[in-house]
């Protein structure tokens, strides 16, 4: 039974292991500059809903922040291309997002109210 019951848990932690690196593992650190977002509630709010939204965004933190604009630092499967296309199209409580240039490690958004 405690040999059993060992295997058992070793299966377990091997399996999430696997999941877990299904979602980690294979994303790749991009840049997303927003310009216009300046109040520290709509950067929250834009992290919480971009990550809620776009299951290709794994993990976001802010890195930066400039007069106007706000960079953040993001784990995301997919490329920067595929999660523009999706920005687009993306419907955000509070807030416009209108995509204005991608490149392969960056995006650069405007928010708008």
């Amino acid at each position: 039974l405690t040999r059993a019951s060992f295997e058992v848990g070793q299966d377990l932690v091997r399996q999430i292991v696997d999941e877990w690196n299904k979602g980690i593992i294979g994303a790749s650190l991009y840049r997303i500059v927003v310009r216009g977002l300046t109040n520290p509630l709509d950067q929250e709010s834009f992290k919480k809903q971009l990550t809620a939204k776009v299951a290709d965004v794994k993990k976001i933190r802010e890195r930066m922040m400039e007069a106007g604009r706000i960079t953040f630092e993001a784990d995301i499967t997919g490329g920067a291309e595929a999660l523009g296309q999706r920005l687009e199209n993306l419907n955000f409580q509070g807030f416009k997002i209108h995509v204005e240039k991608v490149e392969p490690q960056q995006l650069t958004l405007r928010c708008a109210r």
